[in-house]
């Protein structure tokens, strides 16, 4: 389908998830789906990586990623939880091509979005000028207007992109 504009969807997962069905969720269907709808591209974190197991899941993505280059461009997630092993995974990560953001999700991981274990993340994201992908929900404790707005007086050179854009509140 060849359509006069350019389309990427910056918010996609891989592989199955726990709360509700998700078709075709592997790679090749998600390029399937991706075809019929038009989009070029799709950045996509594992639903693995952003709960049960985030270097799993992000050899997940990588996968992904190696099977369909420059369609499926990779999300690395990191678990602040084991904070020893932010930093590591990444390094390691974003010195491979097929990771190009990083994606938090600090409901699911129950930790603050402006607490030090992610503290790697923006100074990665500042020094590699990439962007940082977080799902942020109203009233939410762990990545709400208050903390992403301290997040954001503390880095206001990083480049964070929200996941459902703290519906339904404002920063007013």
């Amino acid at each position: 389908m060849d359509h006069p504009y350019e389309i990427i969807d910056v918010h996609m997962h891989l592989g199955p998830y726990s709360q509700f069905h998700i078709a075709h969720n592997d790679a090749a269907g998600m390029v399937e789906e991706m075809d019929r709808l038009g989009i070029r591209q799709g950045w996509v974190a594992s639903h693995a990586s952003i709960s049960a197991d985030a270097v799993g899941g992000n050899d997940e993505t990588a996968e992904a990623a190696r099977a369909f280059p420059g369609r499926i461009l990779g999300y690395v997630a990191v678990d602040p939880n084991y904070p020893d092993e932010v930093a590591p995974e990444l390094e390691r990560r974003m010195a491979q091509p097929e990771f190009r953001m990083i994606k938090l999700h600090p409901s699911l991981a129950q930790y603050p979005i402006d607490g030090p274990n992610y503290e790697p993340v923006w100074k990665i994201a500042l020094e590699r000028n990439c962007p940082v992908l977080t799902h942020a929900w109203a009233g939410d404790t762990w990545c709400g207007p208050g903390p992403i707005r301290r997040v954001m007086e503390k880095y206001p050179d990083v480049r964070l992109l929200f996941g459902h854009a703290l519906f339904p509140t404002t920063f007013e």
